[in-house]
């Protein structure tokens, strides 16, 4: 016996002795097939008749003005607008956001290449062709913060369209969609377990999860065509969210049945028609134009690089992405606490066809998730065998399986999962409030709803204005440093950005800079290339390698010593600066005041510092220009 039947079966027997029998038995079950046993009635169980009645199958009816369908209409795109004011809410800190100021920069480098022409970052290699093409010329017309918020507008919008026509398809009534979102929201922040999120700044992967949403609900509906359209559409603007996407609802549909051979005849001869082929070959189109972007940039590149590459991002750089065995442990706790929920509630509405659906996909996503933990075990087990063995060369075995399982890792087998859980639990949620809220015969099950609901719409409030009290923008919140002192900390942020600004009005627009290790908005401000970013790390094998080695000689010494980058000497940078055509140096000035303790920098006269212009004011930056012609 399940636990969800022993406690409906405790929950009964109180029921039945303390309050009246309920008038609406049918409520209780929606099982056609499968006549309930005498006191195994499911309290908790949704009614799927009634569910039907409240999912406008006819997409055309939101476009609709008159009668009731034109009153449905209205009252859906209140809900599009309410859903968009708590995406706002949620995500709609100043410019730029974590990656933003990642992205954006590419997308003005790839429509104007003069713009920090000389970044090593900005000049390699464009995995996301599709959203630098379709936005990215936005930024010829318009400041990086403005296209920002263009982007955000975009979509937020698009998510809020497809999470209420989502809603609507799974059964849940009309004005708690806001309400799914934003458990949808504290879930996926506060549960994640790879760090994977859903809304939040502009990028590809923001739209492609909008079409993503979008494609669940034609899933929902059995449109086929459609669902093959919108996700090709994600996968055009983040191939890999929608790679997973499709892998996870074929093995929704081979769980229910859709590809055994009579219902496969079927589908195949709806083919012939031009509005069902049509779609689809634009969807598989859509496919292959997001898709062979990143292929074609390594089509040249050696199997030592990509094998180099590969564990440079899964070992070092994105290892708390990518690799399991990374993953903080309260992080892995509470995502499994999330999978048990789901699991719980999944098995309260096992009757309802749509609903049934999203948790097959969730499913889906979870399979591929242990499929991800079982690559992160033979990576970590491949490179601890070698280590062990002390050899030069790792035998043959060895390299092999570490070689295909930390290449395979790359593709982020976690990602579906943090997004898949939230959204299915959520979903789940509100449509099991839905039905107490509007179908129940139950007093119980209305307070229930109320107060459940009064505690998301606490919690989220609490998650917003946690995200509000910090007024720098994320990317800048992340990278910049902190203090217990928040005077201090702004003050940071304000110096940061003047001292960007100065670069931009006072140096050339061809200038590289040597730039500080703690920091990812140099360019977005200053609008100057930079020698490398951690932040910024291509897409490319090669360009993965030429990165790596540059990290490891100018943000590597700035988190081991004191002294950052003038640990080395004079001749030293000079020489650094020229392998690389840097023209400048940006240190903090506290390393300054550090090395100047304990001896006289600059000793060269080829280093000359320029900001602050008088060596009487301090500030939190200096600028130095390295004169190496």
């Amino acid at each position: 016996m399940f636990a969800s039947d022993f406690l409906d079966s405790l929950i009964l027997k109180w029921w039945t002795r303390f309050r009246r029998r309920p008038r609406n038995r049918r409520f209780l079950s929606n099982a056609p097939a499968k006549q309930l046993k005498p006191f195994q009635l499911n309290l908790f169980q949704i009614n799927q008749t009634a569910a039907d009645s409240t999912v406008p199958h006819d997409p055309s009816i939101l476009g609709q003005t008159g009668g009731r369908a034109g009153t449905k209409a209205k009252w859906f795109w209140i809900e599009v607008a309410v859903v968009f004011v708590v995406l706002f809410a949620f995500a709609g800190q100043p410019t730029p956001d974590v990656n933003e100021s990642h992205y954006l920069t590419k997308a003005k480098s790839y429509w104007n290449p003069d713009w920090c022409g000389n970044d090593q970052f900005l000049q390699s290699s464009n995995a996301h062709l599709v959203f630098f093409f379709v936005f990215g010329w936005l930024t010829k017309f318009v400041s990086l913060s403005t296209f920002a918020w263009i982007g955000r507008v975009i979509s937020w919008s698009l998510f809020a369209i497809a999470w209420c026509r989502l809603s609507r398809s799974t059964g849940i009534r009309a004005g708690l969609s806001a309400l799914s979102v934003l458990f949808f929201l504290l879930l996926n922040e506060r549960f994640h377990m790879a760090g994977e999120w859903v809304v939040g700044g502009f990028e590809g992967k923001a739209i492609a999860y909008g079409f993503t949403i979008f494609t669940l609900d034609y899933f929902l509906r059995s449109e086929w065509s459609k669902m093959v359209l919108m996700l090709g559409l994600a996968a055009a603007f983040h191939v890999v969210v929608a790679a997973w996407v499709a892998i996870a609802i074929t093995i929704a549909i081979l769980f229910i049945k859709i590809t055994n051979p009579r219902s496969l005849a079927f589908y195949l001869r709806h083919l012939r028609d031009p509005r069902t082929l049509l779609p689809i070959l634009g969807g598989i189109a859509l496919f292959a134009a997001g898709a062979l972007p990143p292929i074609l940039n390594d089509s040249g590149t050696t199997i030592s690089i990509k094998a180099q590459a590969a564990e440079i991002l899964v070992h070092q750089r994105l290892s708390h992405h990518q690799l399991f065995g990374d993953f903080s442990t309260m992080f892995v706790g509470r995502f499994a606490i999330l999978i048990v929920l789901w699991f719980v509630f999944a098995r309260l509405v096992r009757f309802d066809s749509r609903l049934v659906r999203i948790n097959l996909f969730c499913f889906g996503s979870l399979i591929i998730a242990f499929a991800g933990l079982l690559l992160s075990g033979l990576s970590e087990e491949a490179v601890k065998l070698a280590n062990e063995q002390a050899m030069i060369e790792k035998p043959p075995m060895v390299d092999r399986a570490w070689h295909w399982s930390t290449k395979l890792l790359t593709l982020y087998w976690f990602r579906l999962a943090d997004f898949a859980v939230p959204m299915a639990l959520s979903l789940l949620c509100m449509r099991i409030l839905s039905s107490w809220l509007f179908k129940s015969p139950f007093r119980i099950h209305r307070i229930a709803t109320i107060g459940f609901g009064s505690l998301v719409v606490a919690a989220g409030v609490l998650m917003i204005l946690g995200k509000w009290q910090d007024p720098r923008p994320r990317a800048d919140r992340t990278a910049l440093p902190s203090y217990l002192d928040d005077q201090r900390t702004i003050d940071t942020f304000e110096n940061w950005k003047n001292v960007c600004h100065w670069i931009r009005e006072q140096t050339p627009a061809d200038a590289i800079f040597i730039t500080p290790d703690a920091q990812q908005t140099f360019k977005w401000y200053a609008h100057r290339g930079e020698v490398v970013a951690w932040k910024d790390v291509p897409q490319d094998s090669s360009g993965v390698v030429e990165w790596h080695d540059r990290a490891q000689k100018f943000c590597l010494p700035q988190r081991r010593y004191q002294h950052g980058l003038l640990s080395y000497t004079d001749d030293q940078l000079l020489d650094l600066a020229k392998q690389y055509e840097a023209t400048y140096l940006l240190v903090p000035q506290i390393v300054v005041d550090l090395t100047m303790q304990d001896s006289k920098f600059p000793k060269d006269d080829r280093i000359e510092q320029v900001y602050p212009e008088s060596p009487d004011v301090k500030s939190t930056y200096a600028v130095f220009k390295l004169n190496v012609d």
